[in-house]
């Protein structure tokens, strides 16, 4: 199957399926003209180099999603039918995380066992429903916070055969409440990144970690 990526419902910025980051964001060293010289003499490293670059995601052979349509409806009437979504970069930058090894095999269009369906629930409660309806199917759940792991959890085996659901969980990014004493955030549901945790203004969380905008 061609690979055609069509609308997602989405809440946020759609993530590279080949690398970390937003889609929309990239580097460029142009104003920085010290920074290749000082990556060449101290680590060897020319930027100037051309490296392979990823595959045109409309060149993948994404496999059609696997799916009952009577789990469909279920997942639907649990999230509602904007957010369960079969779309094909969808499902493929929900395929795997953000490790070393994750990357270099999306990079080489090793796609491996692709999600067949993205859900968003908004709520507890439609998470309850959308694994309910997983398990009368017997279909796995694959949970999905910020997408940056780099555990190789987000992962289904290559060879499973039974339907993959991934439950995006970035809907359910409240901050449910400020300790006004130290004025650091206290519960933040699943999917509050460190985008979330920033809106608040003259508070900060009690941890932080170079990863914290992706990251819950």
């Amino acid at each position: 199957m061609t690979a055609v990526a069509t609308s997602r419902p989405a809440t946020s910025a759609a993530m590279k399926w080949w690398g970390w980051g937003d889609d929309d964001v990239a580097f460029s060293h142009d104003d920085k003209p010290s920074f290749g010289p000082f990556l060449k003499d101290h680590l060897g490293i020319d930027v100037e180099r051309v490296s392979e670059h990823p595959p045109k995601f409309s060149d993948l052979d994404v496999p059609a999603p696997q799916i009952d349509a009577s789990l469909r409806a279920a997942l639907e009437a649990a999230a509602g039918e904007a957010y369960v979504s079969d779309d094909a970069l969808d499902r493929i930058v929900h395929t795997r995380g953000k490790s070393l090894r994750d990357l270099v095999r999306q990079r080489r269009g090793d796609l491996g066992r692709v999600p067949d369906i993205v859900v968003r629930p908004g709520d507890e409660a439609a998470v309850t429903e959308i694994l309910r309806a997983a398990l009368e199917a017997d279909a796995v759940v694959i949970p999905f916070g910020g997408g940056t792991s780099i555990s190789g959890s987000l992962e289904a085996p290559r060879e499973e055969t039974r339907t993959v659901i991934s439950v995006d969980l970035e809907r359910m990014d409240a901050v449910l409440a400020i300790d006004p004493i130290s004025r650091t955030l206290g519960p933040v549901e699943v999917a509050g990144t460190g985008r979330v945790a920033s809106r608040p203004v003259g508070v900060t969380t009690r941890t932080a970690r170079v990863s914290s905008e992706m990251s819950p």
